[in-house]
C-alpha cells in the first residue's frame, strides 16, 4: 500500500527504492512481485474507470483496509470489462498473500487474527485454494481442524530460499544443504534448548516416522514390546503393530496428563525391548519435565531399553513451559536414545519431506551404516534448503509464530470455558493442539465422527489415538481467527 500512493504521485521507484521497501516490510521476492502488480492494476483500474476523479481517495481508503477495495469493486464492477474485473479480484487475493506473509514482521500482537487484518470469506478462498490433505479431503462445507498442518505462510526466508532454486532452475545433484543440516541443528538446539548434539552421530531422513520406523526396526525384533505414552499420536501404533512388535500401554494420568513411574514400572515385562514417545507430547500438549524424564531414564537404564524420542514439536513450547531433550540428560542416556527432528511442525514444512535423526545407540548406528547406501533415499533439494534455511535464519519468524499460537490457544480455552463448559480440556504446554474431552455430551466413542455430520466440522479422531482416545477429538488451532471461531462457533452450535 505505501508503494501504491507512492506510485501515484512519482510514477516510478528506483531499485533502491524498492529494495528498501522489500527490507522494510520484510517482504520476499515473489510477495512483492505481487504487491507490485496489485498496485499497477488498480491504478488502471481508477485511471479507465468512472472514478478517476477521486482516485487518491480511494487509494487511500485502501491503504487503511483493503476490504474497502472489495466493496469499491462490489459496487462499480459493472464499470469494468470482465477481464478487467478478473484481474483485479486475482490480485485482491494476492494482497492477502502478501498480508499474511508481512504480518509475522510487525511489531504488534495478534495483528493476524485481528478483524481489520483477516476476514472468513478471503482466508477460506486462499485455504481451500491448497492442494494439501488437510483442506481437500472434505468437502468445502466442512472445516477442517484435524491433521497437524498450520494454515498460516511459513517464514519468508524460507519461501526465499525455495524459490530461489525454481528461479534459478537449480534442479541438479545438490547436497550442499543436506551437508550443512547436522551443524545448523546442533546450533539451534543448544541455543533453544541446551544441548549441542553430535553431528558426527546425525543422519539425515526424508521424515520423523522414517526415523522411527528405522530404529524400531533395527533396534528391536517381533514380538517385543514397545512402550508408548497413550493416548498418542497414531502412527505411533500402526508402526508399532505393523512390523510385528507389540504395544506395552502406560496410560498418561487423565487429570493432568503426566507420565506416573509406578504405572510405568509396572507395565515393563520380560518382552519389553523399547520406549517410543514424543516429547512435546501428541496429542496432549504436555512437556514433559524434568522429573518425568528422569524416571523414563530410570527404568529404561534399570531393563536396559532402547529410548526412541520424537521431538518434532520442540519448537512450539509456550512460555511456563521448558523442552529438554531427552538425550540431554546424561551421557548414558544419549547412549540409550535416537532423538528424532524435523522443522515441519515449527516452520509449517511437512510436505518438504525432511528430518534429522541423531543416533546415541552405537550398536544402532552401525546397523544403520550397514544397510545399502541407497536404500532409505535422501532428501530433496528443497526439504533440505527449507529446513536449513529455517533453522538458520527463521528463529524471529519462529518466535512471533508462536506468540501469535499462543494467544490462538488462550482464545480456545476462554472460549469452551465460556460457551461449552461441558467440555473440558487442559491448557497445552506445546503444539498447536486441543485435546478435548467430550464424553459429558454421550456422542459415542468418537465426537469426531459426530461433529463432522452435524456440525460439518472435521476434528481428531479420539480412538485414532489408543483406547484411551475414546471420547475424546483433537482441535488444531494453528489457523486465522476467523477461521478458528467459524470453528468454534460450530461445535458450540451444534452440541450448545
Amino acid at each position: 500500500t505505501a508503494f501504491n500512493i507512492y506510485r501515484q504521485r512519482h510514477s516510478l521507484m528506483t531499485s533502491e527504492e524498492m529494495r528498501g521497501l522489500r527490507e522494510r516490510y520484510g517482504l520476499g521476492q515473489r510477495p512483492f512481485s505481487l504487491l507490485l502488480g496489485w498496485g499497477e492494476i488498480t491504478l488502471h483500474r481508477y485511471e479507465s474507470g468512472s472514478l478517476q476523479d477521486t482516485a487518491h481517495d480511494a487509494q487511500l481508503k485502501m491503504a487503511e483496509d483493503p476490504a474497502n477495495m472489495r466493496i469499491l469493486l462490489q459496487a462499480n464492477g459493472h464499470k469494468l470489462s470482465s477481464r478487467q474485473r478478473t484481474r483485479l479480484e486475482a490480485s485482491l487475493r494476492a494482497l492477502d498473500e502478501v498480508r499474511q506473509v508481512a504480518f509475522l514482521v510487525r511489531e504488534e500482537p495478534n495483528v493476524y487474527g485481528s478483524a481489520a487484518q483477516s476476514d472468513l470469506a478471503a482466508d477460506l478462498a486462499r485455504l481451500r485454494s491448497l492442494s494439501g490433505i488437510k483442506w481437500a479431503r472434505y468437502p468445502a462445507d466442512v472445516l477442517p481442524a484435524w491433521v497437524a498442518d498450520m494454515d498460516l505462510p511459513t517464514a519468508p526466508p524460507v519461501i526465499d530460499a525455495v524459490r530461489g532454486l525454481v528461479d534459478r532452475a537449480d534442479f541438479g545433484y545438490n547436497f550442499h544443504a543436506q551437508a550443512a543440516l547436522p551443524g545448523a541443528l546442533a546450533q539451534w538446539t543448544a541455543e533453544r534448548h541446551g544441548w549441542r548434539p553430535d553431528t558426527k552421530r546425525m543422519r539425515v531422513l526424508t521424515d520423523v516416522l522414517q526415523a522411527v520406523d528405522l530404529a524400531l526396526w533395527l533396534g528391536t525384533k517381533p514380538g517385543d514390546g514397545v512402550v508408548l505414552f497413550t493416548p498418542v499420536y497414531p502412527p505411533f501404533i500402526s508402526g508399532v503393530t505393523t512390523t510385528g512388535r507389540r504395544i506395552i500401554d502406560c496410560p498418561l494420568t487423565p487429570d493432568g496428563w503426566r507420565i506416573d513411574p509406578e504405572r510405568l514400572e509396572a507395565v515393563i515385562d520380560s518382552t519389553t525391548t523399547a520406549i517410543l514417545m514424543c516429547n512435546p507430547h501428541n496429542p496432549t500438549g504436555r512437556v514433559f519435565d524434568a522429573e518425568e524424564l528422569a524416571a523414563i531414564a530410570d527404568v529404561a537404564e534399570r531393563h536396559n531399553l532402547l529410548v526412541i524420542s520424537d521431538e518434532i514439536w520442540a519448537d512450539v513450547v509456550y512460555p511456563g513451559a521448558k523442552h529438554i531433550p531427552f538425550a540431554s540428560l546424561s551421557a548414558a542416556t544419549e547412549a540409550r536414545t535416537v532423538t528424532v527432528f524435523a522443522a515441519s511442525k515449527a516452520f509449517n514444512l511437512a510436505g518438504l519431506r525432511c528430518a534429522v535423526a541423531h543416533i546415541g545407540v552405537e550398536a544402532l548406528e552401525a546397523q544403520v551404516k550397514e544397510l545399502p547406501a541407497h536404500l532409505l533415499g535422501g532428501v530433496s533439494s528443497p526439504g533440505a534448503v527449507a529446513t536449513l534455511t529455517a533453522w538458520t535464519e527463521g528463529a524471529p519468524w519462529q518466535g512471533e509464530t508462536v506468540a501469535f499460537l499462543e494467544q490462538q490457544r488462550d482464545h480456545v480455552i476462554a472460549r469452551f470455558a465460556a460457551e461449552l463448559p461441558e467440555a473440558r480440556l487442559s491448557t497445552p504446554e506445546a503444539t498447536y493442539l486441543a485435546w478435548v474431552d467430550l464424553r459429558a455430551f454421550d456422542l459415542g466413542d468418537d465426537p469426531a465422527a459426530w461433529l463432522l455430520e452435524h456440525a460439518k466440522v472435521a476434528l481428531g479422531s479420539g480412538p485414532d489415538f489408543g483406547e484411551h482416545g475414546k471420547g475424546f477429538a483433537r482441535l488444531n488451532f494453528a489457523t486465522t481467527r476467523p477461521v478458528l471461531d467459524e470453528v468454534i462457533d460450530r461445535v458450540v452450535g451444534a452440541l450448545g
